[in-house]
């Protein structure tokens, strides 16, 4: 279950964060608390209408983490969201696969962007400078606060085991990133580029030789997103699967989250942020509750 809470949010992470770990650190803690409770103690109600709502949240949810995919790349904003349908597609196509063989696939590209993005990462921290990493007032960008909730979709995917611990992990891999990114980048420079991360390889020397990481970059953050899709397609596969109808709630997924990705569908984070902390946060543990109740 690590590998999913940590696909999740890795991509939108790696993505949107401008380095401000002094305020980040608390609120992904208290976050991935709630998650981690909602995920292994939560319990989501039954009946279609709610179903429906779950599974139509996830398929707007999924459009608005898609079209920054192609914000990976040099050009992918501007030409056709070729890589962005090309990953919605593959996840599509790996949640038919059940949730276990996903699980396998997710792995193994998690452990290779890891790898790709913990290279740039360690080849970079000799470029970090003491004096950036003083708190300040950088703004927290919504879409962070929004992918700390991602992880709450595990619980529509059936876990042979659900322990809160993994979701201790997630504040130090945010706090990580968000430390390399303030030592690697002034404060001010940090505010004003559209990916702060991908800014700071570009200063990244490996034995004063190889340079120019910008590339392994934009290929170690598609793959998580590819890992943070499956994830999703795995929850509405999961909910599709309570009323027997597994493959056309997959379909449909693709078909509301690429529609609404292509007419340029957009939802304030801040908004969502709050609709997802109801719907995967606040409803499973009323729900726990509301069992509790009812066994007393």
């Amino acid at each position: 279950m690590a590998i999913w809470i940590i696909s999740a949010v890795a991509g939108p992470i790696l993505y949107y964060s401008n380095g401000n770990w002094f305020g980040l650190f608390p609120i992904s803690v208290a976050l991935s608390l709630l998650t981690g409770l909602a995920v292994c103690y939560g319990r989501h109600w039954e009946g279609p209408v709610y179903n429906f709502v779950q599974f139509l949240w996830i398929g707007i949810l999924l459009s608005q983490f898609l079209i920054y995919s192609a914000k990976c790349w040099p050009t992918g904003e501007k030409a056709f969201p070729i890589v962005p349908l090309t990953l919605l597609i593959l996840s599509g196509i790996s949640a038919t696969k059940g949730n276990k063989n996903a699980v396998n696939g997710i792995s193994v590209i998690f452990w290779i962007s890891l790898l790709l993005l913990g290279g740039v990462i360690a080849a970079g921290i000799e470029n970090i400078k003491l004096e950036f990493l003083q708190p300040n007032k950088r703004e927290i960008p919504p879409y962070i606060i929004l992918a700390l909730l991602l992880p709450a979709a595990v619980g529509f995917i059936k876990c042979e085991k659900s322990n809160i611990l993994p979701f201790a992990v997630v504040p130090f891999f945010v706090t990580a990133v968000s430390l390399w990114i303030a030592g690697s980048l002034s404060p001010e420079l940090s505010e004003i580029i559209s990916w702060p991360f991908y800014e700071a390889a570009k200063s990244v020397e490996l034995f004063s030789v190889a340079k120019r990481f910008e590339s392994l970059v934009s290929v170690g953050v598609t793959l998580c997103n590819y890992c943070l899709y499956s994830l999703l397609f795995c929850a509405a596969a999961s909910i599709g699967e309570k009323c027997g109808k597994k493959r056309e709630a997959i379909i449909a997924t693709v078909g509301i989250s690429a529609t609404l990705m292509l007419l340029g569908f957009r939802i304030d984070p801040i908004i969502s942020t709050v609709i997802s902390m109801i719907l995967w946060v606040i409803l499973p543990l009323f729900g726990m509750l509301k069992k509790k109740e009812k066994e007393l």
